[in-house]
């Protein structure tokens, strides 16, 4: 295969970068709480705090919604992922609480749609967890007994009556939630933090992050904030390439 006039993109996302990527920061400035990152997690602090009438300034080294919000398989989903029965085993008194937490991001995700008219091709289709044979029906069922204690809405059935591929024994399926497209969803956001009173510095890279007389000190290659607290809402598109956990943390001068 031949690929000499084959052209890369650097951005994979479900849509095209945004023609209006906002300029760096090139000034130092003050604020009272400040959001490293431009994801979803950092634009939904922007936009709660901005709510509030906090004074916020929001940092992204690229453009918002650039990494894994956009880049996703776009499912909405209302119960927590990963292992149910080992998350169970480990934080059975949590379930509860990780239940409600997760149920509430889907109605915050729902709200911001309808808030902000934005047009993903949402579809209120819930989320099946198909089951290939016995054995892993059975570790569905003990799931869906261990969510419906913990207060998500699932529904047991088979392959027909979940609507799902006949090669499926059958599954469970989490009534909330559902399918849409992470990048216009992402796009739609960002523009609702533009339209806010939120100070929004795109294309730019943090470089250090400390503190001095009691506040948090943040550099730029071309300007610092300092700030009565910041945000820390990045990925693993943070650092150099190098892959880091997701995190989201509050750090007060």
């Amino acid at each position: 295969m031949k690929i000499d006039h084959v052209e890369y993109s650097s951005f994979s996302g479900w849509i095209d970068p945004p023609a209006d990527v906002l300029p760096p920061l090139a000034e130092d400035l003050t604020c009272e709480v400040a959001i490293i990152g431009g994801g979803l997690g950092g634009m939904a602090t922007a936009l709660r705090l901005a709510d509030r009438g906090q004074d916020v300034v929001l940092l992204e080294a690229e453009f918002c919604g650039h990494g894994s919000s956009s880049r996703n398989a776009g499912q909405l989903a209302s119960a927590p992922g990963g292992d149910i029965q080992l998350l169970n085993l480990l934080f059975r008194k949590k379930m509860p609480a990780l239940a409600r937490f997760t149920g509430h991001a889907t109605q915050h995700v729902e709200d911001l749609i309808r808030r902000f008219d934005i047009d993903c091709d949402y579809e209120v289709t819930g989320n099946a967890f198909a089951a290939v044979s016995r054995w892993q029906m059975g570790r569905v069922r003990r799931a869906a007994k261990i969510l419906r204690r913990a207060g998500t809405k699932v529904q047991l059935g088979t392959s027909e009556e979940l609507g799902i591929p006949r090669g499926f024994v059958g599954g469970m399926r989490e009534v909330e939630g559902g399918i849409l497209n992470p990048g216009a969803f992402t796009r739609g956001v960002r523009q609702g933090v533009l339209a806010s009173s939120a100070r929004v510095f795109e294309q730019t890279k943090v470089t250090d992050v400390s503190r001095s007389e009691g506040r948090v000190v943040i550099t730029t290659p071309q300007g610092q904030v300092r700030a009565d607290k910041a945000v820390l809402a990045t990925n693993a598109f943070s650092g150099n390439g190098a892959s880091r956990p997701s995190t989201s943390r509050c750090l007060c001068g």
